[in-house]
């Protein structure tokens, strides 16, 4: 086993580090090959990606793995040659932005995008806090008894949220062209309610109802965030503030499953009403935040 486990743990490294760069990527291909009037949609339609990978994933990889147990392994490898082969034949270079001054500087304390670092951060680490105490929650609050019930709960609660995200940002996002603004107030201020109400929650319909609410403020807040930043900088400085906004979850779900862990070992309720408190703070601080909108031209 230990042979085995340093080849995986390699790979999972040579992983990290090749595909850190998809999300950024996309994100500023999108940023490049859309207006301003359309940007959040595209922002969406990103987010949206990731979410279905996430639902399609598992019971992909779960179905091969009863097949054979490396199936998996290789259907992953297979699907990265041939979205190789789908991006060169398929995509076109978007103009390149020449920088006369050097390199592009772009730090995380920079204004224009420091407040949406941070909303990202907040995000998900509220987010993996709770996620991670989510099984043990269902069984010391809804008296949820046995692992397979347990794990039942904690699946369907999940897959309320995430069909609540897709088809927000697949369906209403695509219609309705609500900017960063009224995205970002309403995403934090839904998210915050929604975890002080699962705080007192006591049914599991109740459970999954306010999953499904978190759904919708992630909905709201992906597509909020990136279009906000990336109105916020200039054409030259696209790739660099897509980089920065794929690290900022990434940094957040660092902090989150600790900090859930050990804010639940001092009161189950703890973590919802501290997460709650902690959105509705980064709503408030938006109301604030000068953040821009797409122009009338697009």
């Amino acid at each position: 086993p230990t042979p085995l486990f340093l080849v995986l743990l390699g790979a999972r490294l040579v992983y990290g580090s090749l595909a850190a760069a998809i999300q950024p990527a996309a994100t500023a291909y999108v940023a490049d090959t859309t207006d301003e009037a359309s940007r959040g949609q595209g922002m969406a339609l990103i987010a949206a990606s990731g979410g279905i990978g996430t639902i399609v994933g598992p019971a992909f990889g779960g179905l091969l793995a009863g097949l054979g147990p490396v199936l998996p392994m290789y259907a992953a490898a297979g699907l990265a040659l041939l979205a190789v082969v789908i991006t060169q034949a398929r995509l076109t270079e978007p103009a390149r932005h020449r920088d006369s001054d050097g390199k592009v500087k772009l730090g995380v304390f920079d204004r224009r995008i420091s407040p949406y670092l941070l909303g990202w951060f907040v995000v998900f680490m509220v987010f993996t806090a709770v996620q991670v105490i989510t099984p043990f929650y269902i069984e010391d609050r809804f008296g949820v008894i046995g692992r397979e019930a347990v794990t039942r709960a904690a699946m369907f609660a999940l897959l309320a949220m995430a069909l609540v995200t897709l088809v927000v940002q697949i369906g209403v996002m695509q219609i309705f062209r609500l900017g960063p603004r009224i995205l970002l107030r309403l995403a934090f201020f839904i998210f915050g309610a929604v975890l002080l109400m699962l705080g007192v929650a006591g049914e599991l319909w109740q459970l999954y109802l306010l999953y499904a609410g978190m759904g919708l403020s992630f909905a709201l807040a992906a597509p909020g965030l990136n279009a906000a930043a990336s109105l916020s900088v200039g054409p030259r400085e696209q790739g660099a503030v897509a980089g920065l906004l794929s690290a900022a979850p990434a940094f957040g779900m660092i902090f989150g499953p600790a900090l859930g862990g050990a804010v639940y070992r001092v009161a189950p309720t703890l973590p919802m009403f501290a997460g709650g408190t902690a959105a509705l703070l980064l709503g408030v601080f938006f109301l604030f935040v000068r953040v821009p909108e797409p122009s009338p031209a697009g």
